[in-house]
């Protein structure tokens, strides 16, 4: 298997130095965020999910995506997958992540299938986005793309049955998944056995991270109340020998993409964490 880093992660970091210091930890692949970053946000501190320091936006990467490709190689890291925050329900966006996907040399793109909130009938969201897949697929087809669909709590596909229950209507090499174990923590979780022998062919690549139940509040009557949240990799309810050593029995020889976003400091995230997965296999592989 071959490790990557999901630069959402590196908030802090610009564009040369991600490049170079996920190269310099041992990367062998990285997977680029594509998102504008939100005007009201661009003068806060850095952080995953508002200001970054590196504007990846679909704009810029459709622009210097050769440019940052051949930064890429020159490091030894494939760009092999555009992590955009599109949603499968927004045509042009999806196009135009598209766009920055093939600029980049990507060889798929993340596409978000519709939220699940309860104010819309689960029937009614999946046959929408079947429908607004198969646009997808259409527009990313002729320029030799992925459609990757991620398993995430909160939209119509936190788990491996109900994700592949929309993939099953097209071809494999049309749309595939993002396998996000962590994710199923806090919702989705199915036996990884029985999860990844369903995904099948339709398996792109994974996710890693770790998330953990807390105790969140206790009522008055002793009611203990639970939320999930992130946390290191070693100290969350994946158990990641058990994961890997499933992906190994379905044949997965992909790649691993680091996403933790734990409070670990950036540099520690991206040592440690290729040291432990890489000490896992080498467990699972002597059995």
């Amino acid at each position: 298997m071959k490790h990557a880093v999901f630069t959402v992660i590196l908030p802090e970091l610009d564009l040369d130095e991600t490049i170079a210091e996920v190269s310099k930890a041992g990367y062998e692949a990285i997977e680029w965020r594509c998102k504008d970053v939100p005007e009201d946000k661009k003068n806060d501190p850095y952080s995953y999910w508002g200001n970054v320091r590196n504007d990846m936006s679909p704009e810029r990467v459709r622009k210097d995506g050769a440019e940052i490709a051949r930064k890429c190689r020159d490091a030894g890291l494939e760009c092999f997958s555009l992590a955009s925050y599109c949603s499968v329900l927004h045509a042009d966006d999806v196009k135009a992540c598209a766009e920055a996907a093939a600029a980049i040399g990507a060889k798929g793109f993340r596409v978000g299938p519709p939220h699940y909130g309860g104010d819309i009938n689960y029937n009614e969201l999946y046959d929408m986005a079947v429908k607004a897949y198969e646009t997808a697929i259409g527009i990313a087809r002729p320029l030799g793309l992925r459609v990757l669909v991620e398993t995430h709590m909160g939209n119509i596909t936190p788990s491996c049955g109900l994700t592949h229950r929309i993939l099953a209507n097209f071809a494999p090499e049309d749309i595939g998944v993002i396998y996000d174990p962590g994710n199923l923590v806090t919702e989705g979780y199915e036996n990884y056995q029985m999860g990844l022998e369903l995904l099948g062919g339709y398996l792109n690549h994974v996710h890693v991270k770790n998330q953990c139940w807390k105790i969140a509040e206790t009522l008055p009557d002793g009611t203990d109340k639970w939320t999930s949240g992130n946390c290191p990799l070693k100290k969350g309810c994946v158990d990641w020998r058990r994961v890997i050593k499933t992906l190994k029995s379905v044949g997965f020889d992909g790649i691993l993409s680091v996403e933790d976003f734990s409070d670990t400091p950036w540099r520690e995230k991206l040592t440690g964490n290729i040291a432990y997965m890489k000490a896992v296999a080498a467990e699972v592989e002597a059995g």
